[in-house]
């Protein structure tokens, strides 16, 4: 409940940044969530912008697969790889009230996620100048930010991990939990690769100069030191070339179409959703 509180606090009272505030007992106890009620969501569809301009979603579903997710890095070093990236396990809101007598205590609807956290593997080199993916792995639940609470906002959209399948398991990490893993899992992954090869919008986030991005990039880190850009060797700026000629020839041969495919498609998401946020009360 500390941790949610912190959170609560953090939102209610505007504080971003890497330098956040240490509340206090006494700040934790003039917040109290109205009802004793949390309530819970199914799924969180998550509206970004693509590299060329375009809407997209993604769907997340902690009972599924489909419940990994990236967000910019809140770091001020330099030199810190550009996301963070974290495992979904609750999708939350709840109506939390300032019982501060400067306050007129009206209830705030606060939305959040309930996350566990992975962590860069830092014995391993990643990223274009080694020329290997990213390498991530759940931080250990000895750590006092093994998990925590997430606004939707601050999500950039799902993200892609493949299991380091040689390295296989452990229990090393987390005990036995309900709340961290699924009913048929008793274990984790020793580690995860990023996957930024899954589709274009993500490998041009981790290329830049996307326009789509580019209100992203002015304030996100890269993955190279400061002073050195990154190689754009042939291959990269052959990966450069072919999306922007891909990106133009959609926009003026597929545009029409792919408008009325979005529509269709949002129509088929919300008619198979058993619980959809959105209805529920409003975009997350």
């Amino acid at each position: 409940m500390r941790h949610l509180k912190d959170f609560l606090l953090d939102i209610m009272y505007h504080q971003e940044g890497t330098c956040l505030p240490l509340w206090t007992d006494a700040d934790r106890a003039r917040v109290t969530i109205k009802d004793d009620r949390m309530y819970d969501h199914r799924t969180l569809q998550l509206n970004y912008t693509t590299y060329d301009v375009r809407h997209e979603q993604d769907t997340i579903n902690p009972s599924t697969d489909r419940r990994d997710v990236m967000m910019l890095a809140n770091d001020d070093d330099p030199h810190a790889h550009p996301f963070w990236y974290a495992r979904v396990l609750g999708i939350y809101h709840v109506n939390a009230v300032d019982l501060s007598p400067d306050s007129q205590a009206v209830s705030q609807h606060v939305e959040f996620l309930f996350v566990r956290w992975f962590g860069i593997d830092s014995d391993w080199s990643g990223g274009w100048a080694a020329r290997w993916l990213d390498c991530i792995g759940f931080v250990p639940v000895t750590d006092d930010d093994a998990f925590g609470f997430i606004s939707p906002a601050h999500v950039l959209r799902a993200c892609h991990l493949i299991p380091a399948f040689a390295e296989g398991h452990t229990c090393s990490l987390l005990m036995t939990s309900r709340i961290a893993r699924r009913e048929a899992e008793s274990d984790d992954w020793e580690h995860f690769y990023v996957n930024r090869f899954v589709d274009r919008d993500m490998l041009m986030r981790y290329i830049g100069e996307a326009i789509g991005h580019a209100p992203i990039h002015k304030s996100a880190p890269t993955d190279f030191p400061m002073g050195t850009p990154p190689p754009v060797d042939s291959d990269v700026a052959d990966l450069r070339s072919d999306a922007a000629i891909s990106g133009v020839a959609e926009e003026h041969a597929e545009d029409h179409d792919d408008e009325m495919e979005l529509e269709d498609d949002d129509e088929g998401a919300d008619a198979d959703m058993d619980v959809d946020v959105e209805d529920d009360y409003g975009n997350l």
